[in-house]
């Protein structure tokens, strides 16, 4: 159930909302353009292998349709806040949403290990990524994900 909560509910949040984002592009082309910064943010988890996703949710679906009631009845608390448009009312909405998030552990040893994401520039050369790896090893750094974002110097 808390994996649910933390991981596998957060999912299912980021990929309905890249779906969402791909339905509304019918209305407008911005849609697309403009999904940048905090949604891509928001939505990173939503690259993850899809074999894995289906099983995991297959093997936790009962604690997820749960929590998909428990977010169907927040969105609806949520959509009452907005409708009733008490300025008040909607800033203690994020307000109460920032402080509990600002309090979450970033660096503190929790149920799990941290983790952190490192961007890395190198030049496209042969043993360039085995050059980097062995660093990171040298440091005692575990990899536990690796993406290779191919970006040349004459487009951004």
């Amino acid at each position: 159930y808390v994996t649910g909560v933390v991981s596998h509910f957060p999912h299912i949040i980021a990929s309905s909302l890249i779906h969402m984002n791909e339905e509304n592009t019918q209305v407008s082309e911005y849609v697309k353009t403009l999904a940048a910064g905090g949604f891509r943010d928001i939505t990173r988890i939503a690259s993850s292998n899809a074999d894995m996703w289906r099983d995991i949710t297959l093997e936790n679906k009962d604690h997820l349709v749960t929590l998909m009631n428990n977010w169907i009845e927040q969105m609806e608390k949520t959509k009452e806040v907005i409708e009733e448009g008490n300025p008040s009312l909607i800033r203690d909405f994020f307000q109460s949403a920032k402080e509990y998030r600002d309090n979450l552990p970033v660096k503190e040893q929790g149920a799990l290990t941290s983790t952190f994401d490192l961007y890395v520039d190198i030049p496209d050369k042969p043993g360039m990524i085995s050059e980097v790896t062995r660093i990171l090893g040298q440091q005692h750094i575990s990899i536990t994900n690796i993406r290779i974002l191919e970006i040349r110097e004459d487009i951004m």
